[in-house]
């Protein structure tokens, strides 16, 4: 595990994924249900392909970009744009429950949210990176 410095979180996450695509192959013996076994398999295969694809992208790894106040600063402003539509979005979200509209679990409205704070904080880093410097 010498070398690179992330060879060893590319180890962790190919061990991590391998276990879990184990498990999830041995769980149908047990008295589990079948679609624990399936989630264990999903996430076993995701963490491995995500260990494949660091160690192809680590291959040819430029040096990195110092990080100067101007992108602290644009990184700090996206994501408070994004907390802010997120907040936005669960207000929304109470109301429509509230008046019956739509009927949502608590695991859709937690996933709808945690997807949107990750779409609105790239969209948002992106667009105030094209546009310069924020104040």
């Amino acid at each position: 595990m010498s070398g690179r410095p992330g060879r060893a979180k590319v180890w962790l996450f190919l061990t991590f994924g391998l276990a879990l695509l184990a498990a999830g192959v041995l769980l149908p013996f047990s008295s589990m249900p079948d679609r624990t076994s399936a989630y264990l398999i999903v996430a076993g295969v995701a963490l491995s392909v995500a260990a494949g694809v660091q160690t192809l992208t680590t291959r040819e790894r430029r040096p990195p970009v110092e990080e100067d106040e101007r992108d602290r600063r644009i990184r700090r402003a996206a994501y408070a744009c994004s907390w802010q539509v997120s907040f936005f979005l669960v207000i929304v979200m109470l109301f429509l429950d509230y008046a019956g509209i739509v009927g949502m679990s608590g695991r859709d409205a937690f996933a709808l949210t945690f997807f949107a704070l990750g779409i609105t904080a790239s969209a948002a880093l992106y667009l105030l990176n094209r546009q310069g410097d924020v104040e």
